[in-house]
């Protein structure tokens, strides 16, 4: 199958607030999501990109090749409020962290920011801080004072429409069809595309793949239930590695037996966490003009590897 494409954006709030909760000094800026960071993403996923909260003194602008911030005074985990997600149209999800640096920590005059995936290292995203003309600032922070980071990750998914594509079937040969993302249902038991994306991104082999019959007239809000009862288990499940530096995963490889799925099929669907009942996140459908079935005997074996996945900035 084609790639599934992810594009990431992302910005920050910032707010320092005295003792009786008068604002002193606050902003909201752009930031840079470094490459470690994409990497990071591969092993964290969306919702562990941004854990830690981290403040420091330097005064070099940032790189997308950065590892840490040039002078880190502080990092933080304390997070007053849950981090949250939201979707904000077909496709798109912001995801909301909110770090605290108490009235003890990170005294002092504050130039830079990030946010790690984890308590050393793992810088995923910095700056410096800004005002409103982009120009860099300096937060005197002192214990009278707390400061508060609030970070929000737009994350981006695509195809949300019908979107022509092509799949190459071992011993059949190059077929033409449309793929397409399903993000059907509301709340955390729904997002069926994120939580697609979100496994494949981190090579889960805990997913579930379907053959089906024409699922052309389906659209991303349907939700689908695990269509058709026929699956993998994960032990027939191989996701592929992850070489740092691509920002690109390959494709999960799913295998059916002899006796499995026997039948005609004309679609492929895939769902996030296969044996808890989720709904499908994609659908590939074959055209049928091109007169190609594919169809399974009780003795035939059959192998698909799904979608790689790709991810870049916005």
């Amino acid at each position: 199958m084609q790639p599934r494409h992810v594009t990431l954006d992302g910005w920050i709030s910032y707010e320092l607030r005295s003792r009786a909760g008068l604002i002193v000094q606050a902003g909201e800026q752009h930031n840079l999501l470094l490459n470690q960071g994409l990497d990071l993403l591969a092993t964290y996923g969306f919702s562990g990109l941004a854990q830690y909260a981290c403040v420091g003194t330097g005064t070099t602008d940032p790189a997308v090749g950065q590892t840490a911030l040039i002078a880190e005074v502080a990092r933080t985990a304390s997070a007053p409020t849950g981090d949250t997600i939201t979707r904000v149209s077909n496709g798109v999800y912001d995801f909301t962290f909110t770090r605290d640096f108490g009235y003890s920590a990170a005294n002092g005059n504050l130039t830079e920011w990030g946010l790690a995936a984890a308590s050393t290292g793992g810088l995923a995203v910095c700056e410096r801080f800004r005002d409103g003309s982009n120009n860099p600032v300096v937060v005197t922070k002192t214990s009278d004072q707390q400061l508060r980071l609030t970070y929000t990750l737009r994350v981006t998914l695509s195809p949300v429409a019908w979107t022509a594509g092509s799949w190459t079937l071992a011993g059949v040969g190059m077929l033409a069809g449309r793929t397409l993302l399903m993000g059907g249902g509301s709340g955390p038991s729904g997002r069926y595309d994120l939580r697609l994306v979100s496994g494949l991104l981190t090579g889960s082999t805990y997913l579930f793949f379907g053959l089906a019959g024409d699922m052309s007239a389906s659209s991303y809000t349907d939700d689908l239930g695990r269509y058709p009862a026929e699956s993998t288990t994960a032990n027939t499940l191989t996701a592929a590695g992850y070489t740092p530096g691509t920002f690109t995963r390959g494709g999960t490889v799913a295998a059916w037996t002899a006796g499995q799925v026997v039948g005609t099929w004309s679609s492929v669907v895939i769902s996030a966490d296969g044996n808890s009942g989720n709904s499908n996140g994609l659908a590939y459908v074959w055209d049928a003009n091109d007169g190609v079935t594919c169809s399974k005997s009780s003795t035939q074996t059959l192998s698909i590897t799904g979608p790689a996945l790709t991810w870049a900035r916005a």
